[in-house]
C-alpha cells in the first residue's frame, strides 16, 4: 500500500466514534490490508461477532464501555454454554488482538487486557 493510502486509511480510522461494530469494521479492514489469510480475518470476524452479541444483550454498544470485568464475564459466560477450554482460550485471543490494536489505532492506554489472565 502505498504512502498516500496509508494516510487516507489512519485519518478515516482517527475519525471513528466508539460504536464497537465501526470499531470491527475498521479492523478487519486493517487486518485485510495487513495480508492476513482469509481464513485469519474470518476467525477474528466470527469470534468478535460473538462478543458483540454479548455486548449487545448487556447494553454495551461502546468499546469504551468495555471493561476487563466484560470480558472475564463474557469468558464465564462461554463456560456456562459449555464451549470447551480450547474455544475460550480462541475468543480470549481474538480480544486480546482487538483491543491492542485498537488502543494503538487510538493512542490510548486503557489495557483491557493487562489485568486479565489468560483461560
Amino acid at each position: 500500500m502505498d504512502q498516500k493510502n496509508v494516510e487516507q486509511l489512519t485519518i478515516k480510522i482517527q475519525g471513528l466514534n466508539d460504536d464497537i461494530f465501526t470499531w470491527l469494521e475498521a479492523f478487519l479492514l486493517d487486518k485485510k490490508v495487513t495480508n492476513l489469510s482469509p481464513a485469519t480475518v474470518k476467525f477474528y470476524e466470527n469470534m468478535l461477532k460473538q462478543f458483540f452479541a454479548y455486548c449487545d444483550g448487556q447494553s454495551i454498544t461502546r468499546i469504551t464501555e468495555i471493561t476487563p470485568d466484560i470480558l472475564r464475564r463474557y469468558l464465564l459466560f462461554l463456560g456456562d454454554r459449555k464451549h470447551n477450554p480450547g474455544g475460550i482460550h480462541a475468543a480470549y485471543r481474538a480480544l486480546k488482538v482487538f483491543l491492542n490494536w485498537w488502543e494503538a489505532e487510538t493512542e490510548r492506554s486503557e489495557e483491557h487486557t493487562s489485568e486479565l489472565q489468560s483461560p
